[in-house]
């Protein structure tokens, strides 16, 4: 299976008033690695959307294991779903 590492360090506009990221900022962490993913493999997301590809999300989840504080390192790990079905009407 491919998957692609990224990494960014925690700004303090990411935190909270406790000093911990911000919950909704992971998922924004997200999309940067999906984004990522794609440039390394040559295939900047703007270019896939200009062939009128889109790659709609259809499920997201995340399990806070341990708090993360300003100026620490994360590193996003994205990979592909080899299970992926087209077609399918909502």
């Amino acid at each position: 299976m491919f998957s692609h590492r990224t990494v960014c360090r925690v700004i303090y506009a990411d935190t909270d008033t406790m000093g911990f990221v911000y919950h909704a900022n992971y998922f924004r962490w997200f999309e940067i690695g999906r984004s990522e993913m794609f440039r390394f493999l040559g295939l900047p997301y703007r270019e896939i959307e200009a062939k009128g590809i889109f790659l709609p999300v259809s499920d997201l989840g995340c399990k806070f294991l341990l708090p993360v504080r300003y100026d620490d390192q994360v590193i996003i790990e994205t990979s592909l779903d080899h299970a992926v079905r087209g077609g399918d009407e909502i």
